[in-house]
């Protein structure tokens, strides 16, 4: 018979063998989590995008105007004149809706300097969906800095370990796409098609500027084509914590010496028409609200439906101009007055 205490340690030995994988595996796991945070390569989905701009936004010098929203800013400006014209340059970090407005307030506060202007442009759409980022987009705002962000977007909980986990392998395996093209250009000492941080291909698709390049701007769509096209916006009042974050915000630019103003967004006649007592009841909370400015009204801003390329919220090329030429005519009074 066996005695007691080889018992007891034939039982502690599993159980200690378990232990010690379960460790061995939670260790590893942490540190796949954790690679993608050190290891000094790009990505190969273009939301990571968003770094690049984000760090075009950190190392630009001068009084800035910075604009901040959805995909209608990405091509949606004309950067070269707005700079050209207001004599100051011009950070855009509007690129895809889904990365919201508030975790890109949280990033643009540490860079923002005495002079800078923050034009906050959310789509009609970004405002229904309460400025929030969503599932897509929640990675790369870990990406963009993960100790700001980690505990907002993965709460200590089951789930919040789970999607921290699966995000984490998630950029992981984007960077590890790209190793083949560095080495690559390592060797062939050819950085023009391969970007060290962010987007691999960010210097393929933007200019100088940091603005898409004329084969990467939105393609122009036949009308009956067009994405959004006839959507209703019952309601767009913005929630008071919404409004309160958004006030927030200002209260820190200003802090910095620095000013934010609020601009409407693109949007066709057509769903104009549709959805002008909803926009005109946002315009009235904005105005009674907001403790920053508010640039123009929405009106200003409307435009016809073949001004727009392939949604309801992308200009094309003679969108943009006729936006450009409304927002120099309405700046420069806010500017001036600073």
């Amino acid at each position: 018979m066996k005695n007691s205490s080889t018992s007891s340690s034939d039982v502690r030995r599993p159980l200690l063998l378990f232990a010690a994988k379960l460790a061995l595996m939670a260790a590893l796991a942490a540190a796949t989590c954790l690679a993608t945070f050190v290891l000094p390569l790009p990505y190969d989905q273009n939301l990571a995008v968003i770094i690049n701009k984000r760090d075009r936004l950190r190392n630009m010098p001068g009084e800035r105007l910075i604009f901040v929203g959805g995909s209608g800013l990405f091509g949606g400006l004309d950067v070269r004149r707005l700079e050209a014209e207001l004599k100051k340059p011009v950070a855009n970090l509007g690129f895809f809706a889904g990365f919201g407005i508030f975790h890109l307030l949280d990033e643009v506060t540490p860079f923002l300097r005495p002079g800078d202007t923050v034009l906050i442009v959310p789509e009609y759409g970004l405002i229904r969906q309460d400025f929030q980022n969503n599932e897509q987009s929640r990675k790369w705002i870990l990406r963009l800095s993960p100790g700001r962000h980690a505990l907002q977007l993965y709460p200590p909980s089951k789930d919040g370990l789970v999607n921290f986990v699966q995000d984490s392998g998630a950029l992981l395996l984007s960077q590890l796409a790209t190793l083949r093209k560095a080495v690559e250009t390592l060797f062939k000492r050819d950085t023009r098609f391969y970007t060290p941080r962010g987007f691999v291909k960010y210097r393929l698709i933007t200019d100088e500027t940091g603005e898409p390049t004329e084969h990467h701007r939105f393609a122009v769509v036949p009308a009956d084509q067009v994405a959004g096209k006839g959507d209703t916006y019952p309601d767009l009042t913005v929630k008071p914590e919404s409004m309160a974050l958004l006030n927030n915000f200002g209260e820190a630019a200003a802090r910095r010496g620095a000013r934010v103003l609020f601009v409407f967004a693109a949007f066709p006649r057509e769903e104009y028409e549709l959805n002008k007592a909803a926009i005109d009841r946002l315009h009235r909370q904005l105005k009674n609200e907001l403790r920053f400015d508010i640039v123009g009204q929405p009106e200003d801003f409307i435009y016809p439906g073949p001004l727009f390329a392939n949604s309801i919220d992308h200009l094309n090329a003679d969108g943009v101009r006729e936006r450009t030429d409304k927002l120099l005519a309405l700046l420069r009074p806010h500017l001036q007055n600073k």
